[in-house]
């Protein structure tokens, strides 16, 4: 299969999952206390990773995901937090840029807790 069919079949997939949470009047995502822990979609563009956690890319894994998500779709979601304005990575870079490298803009995660020190 050329990658512009893969594509398309990973479109399909994900289109019946392609729920936006709410967002407020800026365009940030509006998060309510009963959406932890839950499914949710993503922007991916809305999800910022830290510098360090960029570090771990492994582009072999990514490939190696985007593959699998194209005959499986996402089975595993990512988790994010937020943080003030915006949601940051907290696990599962490597699917983040599966997803993206997939031309996908749109992402299952789960938004947790970030943890108290």
């Amino acid at each position: 299969r050329s990658i512009i069919q893969i594509s398309l079949k990973w479109r399909e997939v994900m289109r019946f999952r392609s729920t936006i949470i709410g967002m407020t009047g800026g365009g940030r995502p509006a998060v309510r206390s009963w959406d932890m822990l839950k499914d949710q979609v993503f922007r991916i563009d809305d999800i910022y990773v830290p510098a360090q956690r960029r570090r771990s890319l492994d582009p072999a894994a990514v490939e190696a995901i985007a593959e699998s998500m194209l005959e499986e779709g996402q089975r595993t979601p990512i988790s994010v937090r937020q943080d003030g304005e915006r949601l940051v990575l907290v696990e599962g870079l490597q699917r983040l840029e599966a997803c993206r490298s997939l031309g996908e803009e749109t992402i299952v995660g789960i938004l947790v807790r970030a943890r108290a020190h």
